[in-house]
């Protein structure tokens, strides 16, 4: 039996930064008592040798059978959207599945879904009283808020497909 562990690192804050935040959800009617406490805690950093840190999680599952695996996403300024388990157990699977392959093209022959929480937005400029395509992002609407630009070509193959489709085949 072994373990498989996921590690998301999601914001990285400068020590006074980071400080003052959790500082202000408790502290923040008292402004003596805010200052005392900020200078505690930035002291604190500085005597330790912090000047970051980082928030994140580390998530764990007990594995019946396989080799163990590590991995690691880090998602910047990312938010949650309501519970993220569902979500996790979604990315633990996709690299059960993907560590599973003989080879890398072995994935042309798999059926992908899209998931229904996947959003593309578009970002429109106005150019000669045209709108005029500046960007589109690919984000999920629930779970952590993983999001990355996407070109045109990504843009032609989810614009295709309707609800499941094969990589070799484009359908």
């Amino acid at each position: 039996m072994g373990v498989i562990a996921g590690l998301i690192s999601m914001q990285q804050s400068k020590a006074l930064n980071y400080a003052a935040y959790w500082l202000q959800q408790s502290d923040h009617d008292d402004k003596e008592r805010y200052q005392r406490l900020l200078e505690q805690w930035t002291r604190y950093y500085k005597e330790a040798g912090m000047s970051y840190i980082s928030c994140g999680a580390v998530v764990m599952r007990k594995r019946s059978s396989g080799p163990n695996w590590t991995r690691h996403d880090s998602v910047q300024d990312a938010r949650h959207t309501g519970a993220c388990g569902e979500h996790i157990t979604r990315i633990f699977a996709g690299e059960d599945f993907v560590r599973s392959l003989a080879a890398e093209a072995a994935l042309l022959d798999h059926v992908f879904s899209v998931h229904p929480d996947l959003m593309i937005n578009q970002e429109l400029s106005m150019r000669d009283s045209r709108w005029v395509l500046q960007g589109l992002t690919m984000q999920l609407s629930r779970g952590i808020s993983f999001a990355g630009r996407i070109d045109g070509g990504v843009w032609d193959l989810f614009g295709e497909v309707r609800r499941s489709f094969n990589l070799a085949s484009g359908h």
